[in-house]
């Protein structure tokens, strides 16, 4: 979170990676509870999780809402110390990424400041089904080159690496605040589609794409 920039607020953002495939999703919001991260914690993990992995190991930084939350779920904790540098590297630098493609999806569509929050959750999914998977230092030998066990990630995205080697669905080059025609049938003798502005695509639990997306009405946006 952060102070109000011009007149726009900062959201506060509670960003889940799972590190082995590289795929994750930053949660805008307005509260920092104990159960809002319950729910963002299970929804991204999904509910088959637990048929394939025993226990999951959560790393985050000491803040007792998160910690409390993966206690709660069953999980293991395994916390940064409190006031120290650094906590997690690995998703400090994720994160890092994902407001910097942030700040170009903002750039280039021209939006106004208080649909942040939208190209937040943009920025996320463009580098899960676009970035390569992350190849692990016990995945290489020790020149650098890639363990032939492990060479079929070289042309793996994260999110296929998560959903083991699944391609995404969705159409991939959609551009944050395009325009884009949707089926709005209001009236018999209209059209059965309507202008539209792209924001991003709509995952369920488990971080699963069902071919639905979150469109803007250019119509009721236009009304402010």
């Amino acid at each position: 979170g952060g102070p109000a920039i011009s007149g726009i607020e900062e959201p506060i953002s509670f960003g889940t990676l799972d590190q082995h495939s590289g795929c994750g999703i930053s949660n805008p919001r307005r509260t920092r509870s104990q159960d809002r991260n319950y729910d963002d914690l299970k929804a991204f993990v999904g509910p088959a999780v637990h048929k394939e992995t025993p226990w999951i190991v959560v790393k985050s930084d000491a803040a007792p809402e998160i910690i409390a939350a993966v206690k709660e779920l069953g999980w293991f904790s395994e916390p940064s110390l409190a006031k120290t540098w650094p906590h997690n590297t690995v998703h400090e630098r994720w994160q890092g990424t994902v407001k910097s493609v942030c700040r170009a999806a903002m750039l280039q569509s021209g939006l106004p400041g208080r649909m942040v929050h939208w190209a937040m959750m943009f920025a996320n999914m463009f580098l899960n089904i676009t970035r390569p998977c992350p190849i692990h230092p016990h995945e290489r030998a020790e020149n650098g080159y890639v363990l032939p066990e492990y060479s079929y990630k070289l042309d793996r995205t994260c999110w296929e690496e998560h959903h083991g080697g699944e391609k995404f669905q969705g159409k991939e080059t959609a551009a944050f605040g395009q325009l884009v025609w949707f089926r709005d049938r209001t009236h018999s003798m209209m059209p059965n589609c309507s202008p539209g502005i792209f924001l991003c695509w709509h995952l369920e639990s488990g971080l699963r794409y069902r071919d639905m997306m979150y469109i803007a009405s250019f119509a009721e946006y236009a009304k402010g």
